[in-house]
């Protein structure tokens, strides 16, 4: 297949307006990965990947630290309510 046979090619010829391969600016490998995670941690909280994000690596590590201390607490507070409720229902099996 030639490489410039595809729908994207045929329609930057006909607006006049070549297609580049820019790799300059290919961020990081690190920065990649942070990315990466970041988007992944995201998706899996439920926090939603919205217009309100982070920029910088420092932005994304500082948010993935969070939603992972939010995602601890949580389970935390399900395994708690969890216990207390087997503890009820022990206690009203001996009551009766």
């Amino acid at each position: 297949m030639d490489c410039c046979s595809g729908w994207l090619y045929k329609l930057s010829e006909k607006l006049d307006a070549p297609i580049y391969n820019k790799t300059q600016n290919v961020p990081s490998t690190i920065s990649a990965y942070i990315s990466a995670l970041y988007f992944t941690c995201t998706s899996l909280t439920s926090v939603g990947f919205g217009n309100v994000s982070p920029n910088t690596n420092a932005e994304k590590v500082f948010s993935i630290i969070a939603m992972l201390i939010g995602g601890q607490l949580l389970l935390h507070r399900d395994a708690v309510a969890l216990a207390r409720s087997r503890q009820q229902g022990l206690l009203t099996m001996v009551a009766s």
